[in-house]
């Protein structure tokens, strides 16, 4: 991903993402680690992403700690309707599949972690059990 995700690149950067969906792909991971900016157009880039993924019954995972890039994503009130992780590692971690038992305990620690904030400020878990970077950690 380039460093700076805006209208100049965002369609391109799209088409790039949205050509990784195939039949029995479950996710794309965008790598945004290198990425320290995302004006609007790049967030409704990654929300139309996100929505063709789930067309295909697949995911669209950004990877990101930028406080800039959570900050736009914050602003733009979709932080929680997208996966951010904050690592590639933490992104690479499967989906767990609805009818597991995995699956129902995975959804009841998801609705505690929901009410309070994990061990470190900040964060909350995900379905995955990765940690989500919330974008109030980055300060004002």
């Amino acid at each position: 991903m380039p460093a700076e995700l805006d209208t100049t690149n965002a369609e391109r950067v799209g088409e790039e993402l949205a050509a990784g969906f195939a039949p029995g792909i479950w996710a794309v991971i965008a790598d945004m680690t290198g990425t320290t900016f995302c004006d609007s157009p790049a967030v409704a880039m990654l929300v139309r992403t996100h929505l063709r993924a789930a067309e295909k019954s697949a995911e669209l995972r950004l990877v990101t700690h930028s406080c800039a890039v959570l900050r736009a994503l914050a602003i733009a009130m979709v932080d929680y309707s997208l996966r951010v992780y904050p690592s590639l590692a933490a992104a690479l971690i499967p989906p767990v599949h609805a009818g597991s038992v995995s699956a129902s305990m995975t959804r009841s620690a998801t609705r505690r972690a929901a009410r309070r904030p994990g061990p470190v400020s900040g964060m909350h878990q995900t379905r995955a059990g990765a940690r989500l970077l919330n974008a109030a950690q980055c300060g004002p």
